[in-house]
């Protein structure tokens, strides 16, 4: 599998090729790791990018333009190879168009870049979505990032030591799943207050899963210690949090800026009713950016 990297002289950063995903986000001095490793006794992703969907769809499939198509849960990009569009010493951008595979699945012809830049502190990730088709087009788009939870050298830790901290205080509710779906359920995540304490349990009906949010970061923070990664949402407008359930006991927590999420269990098949959809006319651009601070 190709993977490139790139580092300044506090951060590296590596990406594989296939579904432009970053997998290592090391802080130099020391040596540390932050991006989840990828174990697939736990789960086998680091950071994919989820397009043209987020999370599942009803039967895995969707109606556009009067067909229907099949999608696996997160569509198609993080298992499409990119190509280096450009690369410096700061920053190296990949180049995703469709192809026959997308288009059997995903009628229509796009440009997506993903350009990853190092930062004194982090790294930024930046998302280009171009429609080169006559018609309409419509997508979700996300990121996954993971990270080690408890951090590699709290050797004695566990996800009870930890909790994620949103900038402002919040009220918020978060929607509840049942496998691949949204029940259509909400229950309360937030009372005007910034914090939610992290253990397994909470993820025992799937992912963390909110929007309407004011926030402009989200952390993953330790009790008692200076250790911190933020999440920079910028323009997203909903947010997973996620993690294996209780059973797994698995050592890595998720921040995921959305633009939309999940379908809900009998919803209809129509892709442009889905939450969160967006859509670009022919020859327009979409853009936007997360970044990650360590």
């Amino acid at each position: 599998m190709e993977i490139s990297t790139i580092s300044n002289h506090s951060i590296s950063i590596a990406v594989k090729h296939l579904g432009a995903e970053l997998c290592s986000l090391k802080k130099l001095k020391p040596d540390v790791e932050y991006l989840w490793n990828g174990n697939p006794a736990f789960w086998s992703g680091h950071s994919p990018i989820l397009f043209p969907i987020i999370g599942g769809l009803n039967d895995d499939k969707y109606q556009v333009n009067g067909n229907f198509y099949t999608l696996p849960s997160h569509g198609f990009l993080r298992h499409s190879e990119f190509t280096i569009f450009e690369k410096s010493d700061s920053h190296i951008c990949f180049l995703l168009t469709q192809n026959e595979k997308t288009l059997e699945v995903y009628p229509f012809e796009f440009e997506v870049y993903v350009t990853y830049t190092i930062l004194e502190k982090g790294v930024s990730v930046q998302f280009k979505i171009k429609n080169n088709d006559q018609k309409t087009m419509y997508f979700q788009l996300g990121g996954h990032p993971a990270f080690h939870c408890p951090a590699l050298s709290d050797k004695d830790g566990t996800i009870e030591d930890y909790y994620i901290e949103f900038e402002q205080n919040e009220t918020l509710d978060r929607f509840l799943k049942v496998g691949k779906l949204l029940t259509g359920e909400t229950e309360p995540c937030l009372n005007d207050e910034n914090i939610i304490k992290l253990t397994n349990e909470l993820f025992d009906r799937g992912a963390i899963i909110l929007k309407d949010f004011e926030s402009e970061w989200v952390a993953l923070k330790r009790k008692n210690s200076n250790y911190c990664v933020k999440v920079n949402l910028k323009d997203f407008t909903h947010l997973g949090i996620w993690t294996k359930p209780s059973s797994t006991k698995a050592p890595f927590i998720c921040i995921e800026p959305w633009f939309g999420f999940d379908s809900t269990a009998g919803d209809g098949y129509d892709i442009t009713k889905k939450e969160g959809i967006i859509e670009l006319g022919n020859n327009d651009v979409f853009e936007c950016e997360y970044s990650i601070m360590i």
